[in-house]
């Protein structure tokens, strides 16, 4: 069980939600990126750090159980 902010929750439960957060989390920016492509401005340094962000997103997803299919 994991134990903080005086919340108990086990470790399959804080997983999921983890692994829901991340995957709604790459999935906003994904959408980000599509936007740009159609002309809504970003600055570079903010392309360039979330294309890096879905990559590493999708990497830490596996480590909370998270599958391809869970995002695809």
């Amino acid at each position: 069980m994991t134990k903080g902010l005086g919340i108990l929750l086990d470790y399959e439960t804080a997983d999921a939600i983890t692994r829901a957060s991340l995957i709604d989390y790459r999935e906003t920016i994904i959408e980000m990126l599509q936007k740009h492509e159609n002309d809504d401005f970003m600055h570079p340094e903010d392309f360039a750090h979330n294309t890096k962000m879905v990559k590493a997103l999708e990497f830490v997803i596996g480590d909370f159980g998270g599958l391809y299919r869970d995002w695809e």
